[in-house]
Formats: structure tokens, sequence, C-alpha cells
């Protein structure tokens, strides 16, 4: 370790080199930086030299070194495992103890029982601070799993009738309703005028029992876990394989064929996480030790050198990025020239092995011991550096900013310079490697044990009016709630236990000369049409991104419009008719009741209404039919309900974003072919339609038809029944009911009494289709024979099909009369095929006009 002595000689030197030669001032103290970028650390590197103590923060934490090393302990997560321990350990964030098969966590939340005026009061300041709780759970991880299911499908339904409220009084006509309402975002106020008392407060006690049980109860993350679309074609798909391999066995072994209940697919993710942890208990706990590795190390750095390169390597890009890397003006890179005068530090990620072979060393303790030794560590890419330098390649980092809390008196009599409090950023660039911002605020917690308990307070609360924050003036975790935030995860002081704001100095970034500042617009033109034409060159199926850079302050603040849009094709034959153009603005605005953000008390659609479109398009004889339609940039996930980035990685990650729109595509085609058929462009109006009477009370205008259907929304239902029963008497057809079972029971029977019971409506409609029979039986019923025949539809069943099956069950054949001469005709042809001679059939039935109901049957075939 060396002594103040020793680095102020190994300073000095430096410095006495650098005069010697000018020659060698890039070289030796920089390999990226120019030579005017070089002046910010020259200066701090004299201070150095002349007075080691007090020039660089953190000397608490760092002693007299400019560099530590400490070890980072990673988990796989390529694995079936690893995959399952991410989810338990970084998602849902609860400690486990695998031994005993227990997870544990204490949480602090805003209170979920609050009212529209408590919410509107606090906007606006005028309320009171919102009641917090703090509560722990303890429990086996399997019964975990269990209540998380639970709560979560609970709170699915009472979202799905917030929904059905909401959208109860829509129109019908080119809006439709809206189909999964448990996915999409409400008001409070929505919510409460949805419920009723009891159900508001059984909904609020299942948000908080949420924040407990997953982590935090914003709608957002409560719907990653439950089961979407593809997720359940997905358990579906892998439950039927599991059943054909299970019978596959049987057959092998000579085992009957097994009755099957049809496949349930759960509607949480929690079932299957559940059922992975009892099926592989005793697996589990031998294998997780083995997931963790020590690929990565992290060297925590206040060298102004490596300060100053936060973010000038291959995989740490961003808006501190110094200009001389390509040429460009960068604006924010005056916040790292300012952070590196000695006001903060940076957390480093590298592989170990990198670190321990470039310093030729067998352990991370005795690596950390030579990288004293170096005026760099870090890759030099553009040129050859003479000197002591490593070709360390970091792959990721966060910043440790530099707060002070003050005794006011004191520091206006000159006795006290502040208390330095070394806090992480949340913030990660570079590979997002999970555990780093944890590990990091782990250690500097550890290590500041006494300076959090000496906090400044007032009122029993950390008083922040007592602190200052310093260094460079941009922050990922950004303004007085970010500084709150950052002090509440390092020193873990409840939000609600802070009192006053956090100010930020910002002397030392506004005093730096104009010449350390570059060229922000063509920089981030530069960068961001790297990552447009990475993400356009085949990494999207149906998706395309840009962006435009622009200074609307006209102050030199350039900011990043990123622009993303989605084009859907279809091939001409499917659709029965193509919309005007400008109908792609309604799709648009269809898509959109199915998809939107609710922050900040606004709708945030997520499709541009007014940049859709639906045309004919393509080369000549091979057109297709394209919907093409912007993102709203609000939107997009990552993007926060910002319209705006600032830099590449903001831009990267936008273009992530648009990435998992793209992955929604087959949900997004499905909408927009759903709104066809409402509107009759596509196969399946017919279907839709006869849903929505169904919902209307259809079985009120049949008389002798039992029309059912699958209960879904019209949206959403797949398939509709009708079904009608007769019954043949034996005795009055003089027949043996053993001979009667015989004949009805056969396949050309129920095939010709189709026929008899169809014929006269498919020669109304002009159509050969011939509806699909869902179920037929024979029973005995009181000593007749009860024969019942079961006619279906569904989504996928042509219109005309589905016009005949409404007229079969509206128009003629619904009549008793009717309906008799076609069983009884269909009974005498198959008897008669088989040499069997049968009974008069039973006269006409005599109508009774005072009963209503036949009344009604000859006025409704009347009119």
């Amino acid at each position: 370790m060396l002594t103040d002595e020793q680095i102020l000689q190994k300073a000095t030197l430096l410095l006495e080199k650098i005069s010697e030669n000018s020659d060698l001032k890039t070289e030796v103290l920089l390999r990226e930086i120019s030579d005017s970028e070089m002046l910010g650390v020259e200066a701090i590197l004299q201070k150095l030299a002349d007075n080691p103590r007090g020039v660089l923060a953190f000397d608490e934490l760092f002693g007299d070194k400019t560099r530590l090393v400490i070890p980072f302990p990673v988990k796989d997560r390529q694995s079936e495992l690893g995959q399952w321990v991410h989810m338990l350990e970084q998602v849902l964030k609860v400690d486990v103890d695998w031994e005993r098969g227990l997870v544990s966590v204490e949480r602090e939340w805003e209170d979920h029982d609050k009212t529209v005026d408590d919410t509107v009061e606090r906007i606006y300041g005028d309320g009171p601070p919102p009641k917090m709780l703090k509560k722990k759970l303890q429990m086996k991880i399997g019964k975990y799993f269990a209540k998380l299911d639970i709560l979560m499908k609970e709170y699915l339904q009472i979202r799905k009738k917030i929904g059905d409220y909401k959208y109860k009084d829509r129109p019908e006509e080119g809006q439709g309703a809206i189909g999964g309402k448990h996915l999409l975002q409400y008001t409070i106020g929505e919510t409460e005028n949805a419920l009723s008392d009891e159900e508001l407060k059984r909904y609020k006690q299942i948000l908080n029992q949420l924040e407990l049980y997953a982590g935090g109860a914003g709608h957002e993350r409560l719907q990653s876990f439950a089961m979407d679309y593809s997720d359940q074609d997905s358990w579906k798909q892998k439950e039927q394989h599991r059943r054909d391999q299970q019978d596959a066995g049987d057959r092998r072994y000579g085992k009957p064929v097994r009755t099957r209940k049809p496949i349930v697919v759960p509607d949480t993710k929690f079932i299957d996480m559940g059922t992975y942890w009892l099926n592989n208990s005793k697996t589990i706990r031998e294998d997780v030790p083995g997931l963790e590795n020590d690929t990565y190390s992290i060297i925590l750095t206040r060298h102004p050198v490596d300060v100053m390169r936060m973010s000038d390597f291959e995989k740490i890009t961003s808006c501190h990025t110094p200009p001389s890397r390509d040429g460009s003006k960068q604006e924010y890179y005056k916040c790292a020239v300012a952070e590196a005068q000695g006001h903060g530090a940076i957390a480093y990620v590298v592989k170990t092995e990198d670190l321990l072979s470039e310093t030729n060393t067998g352990n991370i303790e005795s690596a950390e011991q030579e990288l004293e030794e170096y005026d760099e560590i870090f890759t030099e890419q553009n040129r050859y550096l003479h000197g002591t330098n490593l070709d360390l390649d970091p792959v990721s980092r966060i910043r440790l900013r530099q707060f002070r809390y003050f005794d006011w008196e004191k520091y206006d009599a000159g006795e006290d310079q502040g208390t330095e409090v070394a806090v992480p950023e949340k913030y990660v660039y570079g590979i997002k490697i999970p555990g780093i911002v944890g590990t990091v605020t782990k250690w500097a917690r550890q290590k500041q044990e006494e300076v959090i308990a000496n906090l400044p307070k007032s009122g029993g609360k950390v008083d922040l009016d007592d602190f200052r924050i310093y260094g460079g003036s941009y922050e990922d975790t950004a303004h007085y709630g970010g500084r709150k935030e950052l002090l509440a995860n390092l020193t873990n002081v409840p939000m609600n236990d802070f009192t006053g704001q956090v100010e930020q100095d910002k002397e030392t970034e506004e005093e730096m000369p104009p010449e350390w500042v570059g060229d922000v617009e063509e920089m981030l033109k530069r960068d961001c049409a790297k990552v447009r034409e990475k993400w356009n060159s085949g990494k999207y199926a149906n998706c395309e991104v840009d962006f435009h850079v622009r200074d609307d302050s006209g102050e030199g603040d350039y900011v990043i419009y990123p622009e993303g849009k989605i084009m859907l094709t279809w091939e001409l034959d499917e659709w029965k008719q193509l919309p005007n153009v400008s109908e792609g603005r309604l799709i648009a605005d269809y898509l959109n009741e199915y998809y939107y953000n609710q922050d900040m008390g606004a709708i945030v659609p997520l499709f541009e209404e007014d940049k859709g479109a639906i045309y004919k398009g393509g080369p000549e004889g091979s057109e297709v039919i394209i919907w093409r339609c912007e993102f709203n940039t609000r939107f997009v996930p990552g993007l926060e309900n910002q319209p705006v980035v600032y830099d590449a990685d903001g831009y990267e990650n936008y273009c992530k974003g648009v990435d998992a729109l793209d992955d929604d595509r087959d949900k997004f085609q499905a909408l927009v072919e759903q709104y066809a058929k409402e509107n009759g462009y596509f196969e399946g109006h017919a279907y839709m339609s006869l849903v929505q009477k169904l919902e209307n009370g259809l079985n009120n205008d049949t008389y002798e038809w039992d029309v059912e259907w699958d209960g879904e929304h019209y949206t959403d239902s797949y398939e509709a029944w009708a079904s009608i029963s007769y019954d043949f008497d034996p005795e009055q057809l003089g027949i043996e009911t053993r001979i009667l079972f015989d004949l009805v029971d056969r396949r050309e029977f129920v095939l010709m009494l189709r026929e008899y019971l169809t014929r006269s409506v498919r020669e109304e409609l002009n159509t050969d289709y011939r509806l699909v029979i869902r179920n037929k039986s024979a029973v005995d019923s009181g000593g007749d024979v009860r024969y019942s025949i079961t006619f279906k539809v569904d989504a996928d069943t042509p219109d005309k099909l589905v016009e005949q099956f409404y007229e079969l069950v509206t128009g003629d054949m619904d009549d008793e009369d009717e309906i008799a001469a076609a069983f009884m005709g269909a009974l005498q042809e198959e008897a008669r095929k088989n040499g069997i001679n049968l009974g008069q059939p039973p006269a006409e039935k005599q109508r009774n006009f005072d009963d209503l109901k036949d009344l009604g049957e000859v006025w409704r075939r009347f009119i």
C-alpha cells in the first residue's frame, strides 16, 4: 500500500515528465482524450501533486488509494434454474433461504387506501403526505407462489370488472367493445365508480398485499405476471406435448387410453414457478450454489482519468462520451469533466480473468495493490501509449455521487466543510448485469455506517436541506425526488422519513472553460444512426425506427426525437373488401382502446391515430394489403412517458422498446382483423354479429332451439352451438325400441337428419355449405327414444355458414311441426333403406291460439 508521500512523489514525477515533453501529454495520461480535454485532468492532477489528502472525493472510503477492487459474484441466467432464480431474487426481490425453502422480505410502500380527492390534493401540494406501510413476510416457497397466484387472479378479475363498467356504453358501430380489459390502465376515479364500497375496499387490500408479495403493484409490473396470448399458447402446447408423451408411454406398455379433461391454462405464471419448485426442490437446493461464479470483479476508482473516461469505451458510451472519441461535439461530457475534479468515483465491472492477467496476480487483493502503480488502467483503442498502463476493458459502470451534509452554523464559522457521503447511482451503463447496484450499494453502506448514523435530522426525519450534491449536473436518477431516492436506497431509510430537498452545487461545472465541451448534435446523429442501422437490419419483423436530433431551446440543449412504426400485411384474398386508406386512422384508434398507458393522469395511446393508413402495395403481381402506423413515443416500453431521449443509450432503449412491441405484432394483427370482421371487411363478421345477438338475448327469439355460446364477449368468443331434441314413440311407430335405437345410432341417420333440418335454409341462402355437427345422442325417455342433435359454428366458420346457422334457429325451422317433420322424414328414409316399415307419423299439432307461444309462432311466421 502506497503512503501519502509515495503518492505525492509519483504524481510529481508524472507532472515533471509532462512538462519536459509536451508531446507525451495525451500519451502518458490519456488514451482517447484530446489535448484540450486533457486540460481538465491536468488541473486536478496538479492539485493531487500539491496535496494528496482532500483533493479527491471519499478519502475516508479509499484511504491512501485511488482504486479499490471488490468481488462481484453473479449468477447464471441462461439455464432454466438460472431464469427461475433470477425471477425470484431479482424480479420479485425476495431473500431466499434455500436450505429451509423459505422466502422472506421487508418492504415499505405507499398505502393504496386513497381516494380521488386525496390524489388530486397531493398532486397540487395541498394534501397530507401519503401514508406509508411497512411489513415483513416469511413463508415456504411453494406457499409463496400459491399466494401470489391467488392474489393475481383476484386482481385480474377486478380489473376486468372495472373495464366492463367503463366500456359498457361504448357505441358498437365502428368501435366495438373492449376485450382483455384486465390488461388496461384505469384511473382511480374510474376504479371507484366501477366498484362497490366492499369491492373497492377489497381491491385496495389486494394492491397492498401485492406490494408486499410481488414487490410492487404497478399495473405494468403486474401485467407481466399474467399469462398473455402467447404465454397461453406456449403453455397449452407444452401441456399437450406432455400428455402425448404420457399416452405414448401407456401404449408401449399396453395400458388403456386415459380419459382426459380439457387443458385449462392458468391465469398467472406463478403456478408454473411453484410447480417447478415442488418438482425440483431437492435439486434446486443442491444446484443454486453452483449458479454463482467469479466471472466479474468491480474496480472502484476515484482516479481523475478513470472518472473522466466514464463513458469512453466500446461497451460503455453515453452523453458523457469524450468528444474526441469520434470528433463530434458532446454537451454532457462537461459533467464527466466536472466529476473528475475530485467530486465523485466510478464503479467499473471488469472480467476477473482479465484483471488478474493484466496485473499478473493470482487474486483480486493483489490486483488491487498493482492497480496503484499504473497511470491508466483501461483499454486504448486508437493510439499506442508509452508509460505504465494496463489494457482492461470494462463492461459496465455506475457512478458514486458525492453528497455532503453540513452543520450550517459551523460552516459559516469556517469550522465545517461538510461530511462526505458516497451515494451509488441506480442506473447502469454498459451490460446490465443483475446485482451491480446492489453490490456497490452494500459496500458503500457497510463502509459508511457511522456517517449514515449521524445524518442530520429535523423533527425525527432526515433533513435534506442540510445536504448538497456535487460534480456533474447530469443525473440519471434526477432532481429532488431522485436525490432522495438515492439516499433512501443507500441508507435503508424509508422515503417518508425524509424532509426538505437536496440542492445541487454546479459551481465546478459552470466555471469550466468552454473549449472543454464538444459538438453534441453531430455525435448524437452519428451514434443514433449506428443504432438505427443495427435495429433496422433484420432485428425487427414488422417494425422500423428513425430519429431526429433537435435543439428545441436554441441554447445547445440537443435532444433526440425517436420514431418507430409498424407495417402489417395480408394477402389480398384474405380481405373481402379493402377499406378507404383514411380508415387506417380508425384502425389505429380501435387498437388504442386495447393498448394505452395512463401515467401522470392522462391517457397516452400506443398509436398516433393521424399516422395510420391502410392500402394495397408491394411489387406488381405480388401486391398485399398493408396497415401502417407510427407509435406514440411516450408509450414505447422503457420511455417512461417521455417524448424524447438524450443519448444513444436512450435511443437504444427506445429501439428495444419497439422490439418489444414488434413481438406483439400477432396481437396487433389479430386486433386489426377483429376490426375488419366487425366492419364486414374480413371473414368472421357474421359470427361476431351472431354472438352480439346472443349477448342481447337471441334465445328470447327462438322457441324450439336451445342456442348457447362459450360465454365470452363477442370480440373474444370462439364457438356457439344450437341444440334440438325430438321424442320418437316406438309403440306408435310399430317398431321395437332396440331396432329404433339401432336406426338412429347410425351415422347415415344423423347426416340425413341434417339434410332434412337445413335443406330449406340452404335453398333460401343458395349455398351448399353444411353445418358442423357438434354432438348427437339417443337416450331412453320414459319409453320414448329422445334424439338430440347439436350444430356448431365458430370464429373460423365462413360467413355464409354462420348465416345458415342463424336462419335455421330463427326461421321456419324454429317450429315444432317443421322439426317433427324433419326428424320423422329422416327416420322414414333410413328405415326404408334398411327394409323396415314404420307406422304413420303423428298428426300435425293442433294450434291453440289462446296459448301465447302458439300465437307468437304463427304471428312470427306471418311477418
